[in-house]
């Protein structure tokens, strides 16, 4: 008895609805509420039924191995010769001398390191 139930359920007609017939008046709307009640018979679901959906969700493990080889980092020591990294390097390096900073009125600093003029 189920299944012919499960049957008749699985197939959707389509909804005709002629507008013609549409009353919105407020005491049409208040009696709508109750042709939504559903019927939780008709939403029991087999696990048998659902079959055809599950199996081609099931993900094969043999697609999802990853392969660590091309992962392996060289452990040879880092060769920082100075030739090498004068590209980088030099563009960053600071000079060590002091910075000759002048201050601004319109931007006071309070710092003994710069000079005060008069």
């Amino acid at each position: 008895m189920l299944s012919h139930r499960l049957e008749a359920c699985s197939t959707v007609e389509p909804l005709n609805i002629n507008v013609e017939y549409l009353n919105l008046d407020r005491e049409y709307l208040n009696t709508v509420g109750e042709y939504l009640n559903i019927n939780v018979e008709y939403l029991n679901i087999n696990v048998e039924y659902l079959n055809t959906v599950v199996e081609p969700l099931s993900l094969n493990v043999e697609y999802l191995k990853i392969n660590v080889e091309p992962l392996n980092l060289d452990r040879e020591p880092l060769n920082l010769d100075r030739e090498y990294l004068n590209t980088v390097v030099e563009p960053l390096s600071l000079l060590n001398e002091p910075l000759n900073l002048i201050p601004d009125s319109r931007f006071p600093v309070p710092c003994s390191l710069f000079p005060t003029y008069p």
